[in-house]
C-alpha cells in the first residue's frame, strides 16, 4: 500500500505542473518580480487540495496497514502455539526413545506375523497337496475296479444273451415239432401260423364253419397285415370264408369261435356296403361282407 502511495505521488506531482502550464498561457502564469517567494506560494496554493486529501488519507492507510498485519501476526501466533501444544502432548504421551521402541517392536511383529502366515500357507498346500494326491489315487483306483465291474457284467451279459439264443432257438424248434405233430393234415404254415385253403369245394358260411371244426381247426381270423399279405398271396382270386360275422350285432364283428371281438379287419372298398350281408370273406386280398347263405371257399386255421 505505501508503494503504491508513492507511486501516486509521483505521477501527480510529475503532471500537476504540465497541467498548471496548460490551464494558465503565457503571461499568466509566473510573471512575478520576485520568482522564489511568489512562485512557491502559487503552486501551493495550487497544489493545497491534493496535499489535504493525502494527508486526510494517511493515518486511515496507516491504520489499515498496521490492523492487516496484527490479524496475520495473530494467525500465526496461534498456528504456532497449536503446534507447541501438539508437541509437548506428543513428546508427554511418548517419550521419542519409546516411541522408536515401540515402531520397532511393531516391524518386528509384522515380519513375525508375515513369516507365521507364509509358514501356515506353506503347511496347507502341502496338507492340501497330499489329500488331494491321495483322492485322487483312491478314485482311479475306485474307477478302475468299476471298469473291471462293468467289463466283467458286459461280459456275462453277452454270455447270458447267447444263452438265451440258444435257449429260443431249442424252444422254437421244440413248439415246430409239437405244432407239426398236431397239425391236422393239408394245413401249410403262411406267416407264423398254420392255415388249411379250401380251393375245389364251395360252401356256405355256416358250412364252412362246421367244416373247419371237424378238420381239427376252424374258420381263419386274420391277426395282422402281414398274415392278411401272406394268405392273399396264397389264396384263391375268388371269395373265402373268415371267422368274422356280425350276426348278432349289426355294428359289432366278432368271431365265432371265440366269441370275441375281431382285432384285425381291412375292408375294401366301399365295404361293407348291404345291412343284410352278415358274414366276412377274404376276396382280392380285402374283406367285403356277402350273404351268409352264399356258396364261397374258405379258409380254415
Amino acid at each position: 500500500l505505501v508503494e503504491m502511495t508513492k507511486s501516486a505521488l509521483f505521477f501527480i506531482f510529475a503532471i500537476i505542473p504540465w497541467s498548471v502550464v496548460a490551464q494558465f498561457p503565457e503571461g499568466s502564469v509566473c510573471l512575478l518580480e520576485d520568482p522564489k517567494n511568489q512562485c512557491g506560494s502559487f503552486c501551493l496554493s495550487v497544489l493545497k487540495p491534493l496535499l489535504d486529501h493525502i494527508a486526510k488519507h494517511q493515518d486511515q492507510w496507516s491504520i489499515s496497514d498496521a490492523l492487516g498485519l496484527n490479524e496475520t501476526q495473530t494467525k500465526l501466533d496461534r498456528i504456532e502455539a497449536l503446534q507447541v501444544s501438539f508437541e509437548k502432548t506428543i513428546s508427554a504421551t511418548i517419550p521419542p526413545q519409546d516411541m522408536q521402541a515401540k515402531l520397532d517392536r511393531m516391524a518386528n511383529q509384522q515380519e513375525i506375523l508375515v513369516s507365521n502366515a507364509n509358514e501356515t500357507l506353506n503347511k496347507l498346500e502341502g496338507i492340501i497337496s497330499q489329500s488331494l494326491g491321495a483322492k485322487l489315487d483312491r478314485m482311479e483306483s475306485q474307477q478302475t475296479l468299476w471298469q473291471q465291474k462293468l467289463i466283467e457284467e458286459i461280459a456275462e451279459k453277452n454270455a447270458l444273451n447267447t444263452q438265451l439264443k440258444v435257449l429260443q432257438e431249442k424252444l422254437s424248434n421244440l413248439q415246430n415239432a409239437t405244432e407239426s405233430k398236431n397239425i391236422p393234415p393239408n394245413f401249410q404254415k403262411i406267416a407264423n401260423r398254420f392255415f388249411y385253403i379250401e380251393r375245389s369245394i364251395k360252401l356256405n358260411w355256416f358250412a364252412a364253419s362246421d367244416t373247419c371244426r371237424r378238420m381239427g381247426g376252424q374258420l381263419a381270423i386274420i391277426e395282422n397285415e402281414e398274415e392278411r399279405m401272406a394268405l392273399a398271396a396264397k389264396a384263391n382270386p375268388a371269395a373265402s370264408w373268415l371267422d368274422i360275422h356280425n350276426l348278432a350285432n349289426k355294428l359289432e364283428y366278432r368271431s365265432s369261435a371265440t366269441g370275441t371281438l375281431a382285432s384285425f379287419i381291412k375292408w375294401g372298398i366301399n365295404q361293407p356296403n348291404v345291412s343284410n350281408e352278415d358274414c366276412v370273406a377274404l376276396d382280392a386280398g380285402e374283406m367285403h361282407d356277402y350273404s351268409c347263405a352264399s356258396t364261397l371257399f374258405f379258409i380254415c386255421q
